[in-house]
């Protein structure tokens, strides 16, 4: 299970670091807060909504700014050619990815 960010003591974290790198580690913890860090199949790393599991998946869309999680509800429909999702949030995706994701269209029709 992924361990939700509110249960750390963000006063706590980086106790034993260097002043600076101390207080950007608190930082971020406190910037993270009802987020969730997550790691793709492809080894991208990024942040997602709380409510974010294992077996979502990050989908980027075409004029959007930020990629969204979105998670597969009827998995009974892809026998019939189609999926149905539903929008769990949106996420931050390193900036590498976004390059992976652009040589790689995949094309869906919403319905």
């Amino acid at each position: 299970s992924a361990l939700s960010l509110r249960d750390i003591p963000f006063r706590q974290a980086g106790v034993l670091l260097p002043p600076t790198y101390r207080i950007y580690v608190q930082r971020v913890l406190q910037h993270c807060h009802s987020r969730r860090f997550f790691v793709t199949d492809t080894g991208f790393m990024g942040l997602g909504p709380e409510e974010t599991q294992i077996g979502d998946d990050v989908y980027a869309s075409v004029g959007a700014k930020i990629p969204f999680v979105l998670r597969e509800v009827d998995s009974g429909s892809k026998q019939q050619g189609t999926s149905r999702f539903r929008l769990v949030g949106e996420c931050y995706l390193e900036s590498r990815t976004w390059t992976k994701l652009e040589s790689e269209p995949r094309y869906f029709d919403i319905i």
